[in-house]
Order: C-alpha cells, then structure tokens, then sequence
C-alpha cells in the first residue's frame, strides 16, 4: 500500500513540474528582438535550437500581436509601438520562430505601461446607437402584436 501511494505521489509530483515548465508565461511577457519587435505570442517552452542542454526556453511565434521597436517616441510612444528602455524588463533569454525551423534568439521579459489602443468601435459608437434605434423601431414596426394596437 505503501509503494501505491509513494508511485502515486511521484506521478502527481512529475505531472506538477512539467506543467509548470512548460506553460504560457502570461499576456504582459514576451520576447524582444532588439531594433525590430517585441513578440507577444507565446509558442511552447523547450530547449535552445540546435543545443539540447541549453534550456528551456520560452518560444514565440510572429503571428500573433506584435510591438514595432522604437527608441525615438520617449517615455510612452503611440499605439502600437515600444520604447524597451522604459516599457521592457528583461528577465532571460528567448526565441522567435520566423518560419518552420528558423528561429532567432531574443531578450526575454515583461512588458508595462503601453499605450493602450482605440478600437474602430470608438470611432464610430454613435452609429452603433443610431442604427440600433432604426433596428428596434423596424422589428417593431413589423411585428403582429404592434399592427394589432395601431390598427384598432
């Protein structure tokens, strides 16, 4: 009974530290590519390509949001971009994966105080609203129930 609940113990222990190696590391990390663009897509964690000893590793992948490197824009740089001086923090080494196979080392780290993007829906939430009311004032106008109070 004892060997049982040792074995179970060990897999439960083994499961644990796999999972923890090997999970995203969470929205605000991501790898940097200095004078290029900071990655945000986390993509697995592994060893380094090519060196199986060297390791693990966070990877990234390119398609995902992406931050243009900026050192011109100061502390807090438009919509879309970063200053690493000010908003990285790094913490570790990284890959990006720029196609199957090609990957190239990186800075890893946490990302803070972006400049928050406007969403299109920002721009143009009057419309929203307007076509709303045409919306409701059109199903209404159409329905059985609302003919029926008008007509008598």
């Amino acid at each position: 009974m004892n060997k049982i609940i040792f074995h179970i113990l060990f897999l439960l222990l083994s499961i644990i530290s796999i999972k923890s190696t090997a999970s995203d590391p969470g929205p605000s990390y991501s790898c940097l590519i200095p004078n290029e663009a900071v990655y945000t897509k986390w993509l697995k964690t592994d060893f380094a390509p090519g060196n199986p000893s060297w390791g693990p590793w966070q990877y990234y992948d390119t398609t995902g949001i992406n931050y243009t490197v900026d050192y011109n824009q100061g502390d807090y740089p438009p919509c879309g971009y970063i200053n690493p001086n000010f908003q990285f923090s790094q913490s570790g080494t990284c890959f990006v994966q720029k196609a199957p196979g090609v990957f190239v080392q990186g800075l890893y780290g946490e990302m803070h105080d972006l400049t928050s993007c406007n969403v299109p829906l920002d721009d143009s939430i009057y419309l929203l609203f307007g076509t709303s009311l045409f919306a409701i004032y059109f199903i209404r106008s159409k329905s059985l129930g609302y003919q029926k109070t008008v007509d008598s």
